[in-house]
């Protein structure tokens, strides 16, 4: 604890003088004592693990030729005949009725396993209960009920746990006050279990989640590039931290939503993904040599600042375009990524209203402190635009009756393409699915008197999802240039018409404007050659001009 003072005043007290009623020493004791009680008045941060709730031993004991024996022993007789069992009543009533359980195991030890010979522990339903039951039903309940699992060749001293699965939640869920099971040998000699009496109890663990609870569902672990791996400790945190195995197709149930879920990608670095409501999270692992690189957001735009936004890397696995890592972006908005170097990624903000800003695609390089800004897409040459790999072009013929779509991917992993056509601001013409590689389109039933859209998107295993746009106006025609014919009577055409034209121009200005004037003349006289007035070959222009300057320069521009 540290305490914090101030004052606007010099102060000297003498350490055996009484100021304000109270001397140093008392003071420093009665400060001591505060911070010793502190833990008294303060509440220490949750934790929240969430483990499997053991339901504890109602009653067990033997059910023998129809009797049924409270056991006061340590150990359980699990007999050999099909009408001996021992019993064991777990009390439920604790689970809260709302609850959705997911799970439920049988945890026992064995005493004793008789050797030689085989042990086949059979464990079965009791669909009735001991302890207010009479005798007859339960014997005739041995063979009825479901058997959950067998464990054959037991061990003596050993520890077994039995998944009672499907079967074992809908027994659960329909008695919740109380769960029972029978246990026997159905093979050679007779074995031994420990009882509620001894060190090693039975044990009933029940997995469950109320309606309140956050949800997550979790795939299968898998590296970059596809293969499935297992054995990923996954860790959730917020003012709880608790881990799980990812096993693949596991749902985990939170009673606090975590802030962020990370596992470990060894050498001591870890994936993150950052929590921002209930979602699908895929636990991903590099396929390469990776590395951290470092961010910096420069927001022109303001909206990274209210509430929180973050910064994801998308990449697509199995044909499923995959959040990698999604990290807050704090002040000063650096943004750590951990990247397979040499990979293409999506880089993507979320922001706070749920929104996202695609800034492109990135790979991974040699640079790994880079600038991003929302306002323009400022990367490193390390950005690479999705068309440095994919050719998509749109033509349209002279004659606006064909429109040409050309694709073809280098990277030759495309996993579909759709080219569709409409008329600007009206209908569908043409649209054609592919999943190949390299394609062409040739349309020609186009109308040259109307304008259409050309639209291309498609996935692919690398970029993602990309689209491509294209807008062709219909088919315009333009006059010829008019004929000097007759515009002059005394029939001038051609060149030596737009000669007088540019004569007439330097005529306007006075001698003492010469300069400026034949500068005029040159300009109308290229105007001229431009509309197709004069037939002159361009390369007279450059010594049109390059005269025009020279007297304009001589002359300063005046006399």
């Amino acid at each position: 604890m540290v305490i914090y003072y101030a004052t606007n005043r010099n102060i000297s007290v003498d350490p055996d003088t009484e100021a304000g009623g109270m001397t140093m020493k008392r003071a420093t004791t009665l400060v001591i004592l505060l911070i010793l009680l502190l833990p008294l008045f303060s509440t220490p941060p949750s934790v929240y693990a969430r483990t499997a709730y053991s339901a504890p031993i109602a009653e067990d004991g033997d059910i023998t030729n129809g009797f049924v024996k409270d056991n006061t022993s340590i150990t359980l007789e699990l007999d050999v005949l099909a009408n001996n069992r021992a019993y064991i009543e777990f009390n439920t009533s604790a689970i809260p009725a709302t609850a959705t359980i997911t799970g439920v195991s049988l945890v026992f030890r064995t005493a004793t396993a008789s050797a030689p010979g085989v042990n086949d522990i059979v464990v079965r339903q009791l669909q009735l209960r001991p302890t207010d039951t009479a005798t007859a039903a339960i014997y005739a309940d041995i063979n009825a009920g479901i058997t959950y699992d067998t464990e054959l060749n037991v061990l003596s001293n050993t520890e077994y746990t039995i998944d009672l699965g499907a079967s074992g939640i809908t027994h659960l869920t329909s008695h919740l006050t109380w769960f029972g099971v029978g246990m026997y040998v159905s093979v050679q000699n007779d074995c031994y279990v420990h009882s509620s009496e001894s060190a090693y109890p039975p044990e009933l663990l029940v997995d469950y989640y109320l309606p309140t609870d956050y949800e997550f569902g979790f795939t299968d672990s898998y590296f970059e590039n596809g293969t499935i791996t297992t054995g990923v400790i996954v860790t959730a945190s917020d003012s709880f931290s608790e881990q799980f195995n990812n096993s693949g197709g596991d749902t985990q149930y939170y009673p606090t939503m975590p802030s962020h879920f990370t596992w470990s990608i060894g050498g001591g670095i870890t994936r993150t993904v950052h929590v921002v409501d209930e979602e699908d999270i895929t636990v991903t692992l590099p396929d390469g040599t990776d590395y951290v690189y470092t961010f910096t957001i420069r927001d022109f735009t303001g909206k990274t600042g209210i509430g929180q936004s973050y910064l994801e890397a998308w990449r697509v696995i199995n044909g499923v375009d995959t959040v990698i890592e999604r990290m807050p972006i704090q002040q000063p908005n650096t943004v750590p990524l951990n990247l397979v170097y040499g990979k293409t990624y999506r880089l993507r903000i979320l922001y706070a209203d749920g929104s996202r800003y695609d800034w492109g695609y990135f790979v991974a390089g040699a640079t790994s402190s880079l600038t991003l800004t929302i306002r323009a897409t400022e990367f490193t040459d390390q950005v690479q635009i999705i068309y440095n790999d994919i050719f998509v072009e749109a033509t349209r013929s002279a004659t606006g009756l064909n429109i040409t779509v050309n694709y073809n991917d280098t990277r030759t992993n495309t996993i579909w393409a759709n080219v569709t056509i409409r008329v600007r601001g009206g209908a569908v013409v043409v649209t054609q699915d592919y999943a190949i590689d390299s394609f062409t389109l040739d349309w020609n039933a186009a109308n040259a008197s109307l304008g259409y859209v050309v639209t291309v998107q498609g996935l692919h295993d690398d970029y993602g999802t990309w689209g491509y746009s294209r807008i062709f106006d219909q088919s315009e025609t333009f006059a010829d240039a008019p004929d000097l014919t007759g515009i002059f009577d005394f029939g001038l055409t051609g060149d030596v018409g737009a000669w007088v034209i540019s004569f007439l121009v330097l005529l306007t200005f006075s001698k003492a404007m010469k300069a400026r004037a034949v500068i005029a003349m040159v300009a109308m006289l290229t105007l001229l050659r431009y509309i197709g007035w004069s037939t002159a070959p361009w390369a007279y222009f450059y010594g049109y001009w390059l005269i025009a300057i020279l007297i304009s320069a001589g002359t300063g521009g005046g006399e």
